[in-house]
């Protein structure tokens, strides 16, 4: 029975990758939203993966595509991090 499962799981793995390379995307822009505002997302909140994150958009910015900076004063938050605890 376990060898079934694993089957299926790998087998409805495959189908939904699939799905996602041949139906094509719907930009945000079509639904007339974006939370990208002039090549630039703003975030805010706080998370215990603050180091992580703080990496991960570095290495992004680093790119030169889009911009991930902190929300200010000034501008909107695209983006709320936080952490979510369920027991």
């Amino acid at each position: 029975m376990k060898k079934s499962k694993i089957k299926f799981g790998a087998l409805l793995a495959v189908m939904l990758i699939m799905s996602m390379a041949l139906v094509p995307a719907v930009s945000a822009h079509f639904l007339g939203y974006s939370a990208m505002d002039n090549m630039e997302i703003r975030y805010g909140g706080s998370t215990q993966y603050t180091t992580a994150q703080s990496h991960s958009f570095s290495t992004w910015n680093a790119l030169d595509k889009v911009n991930i900076a902190p929300d200010t004063i000034r501008t909107y938050e695209d983006v709320t991090c936080s952490d979510y605890y369920d027991s």
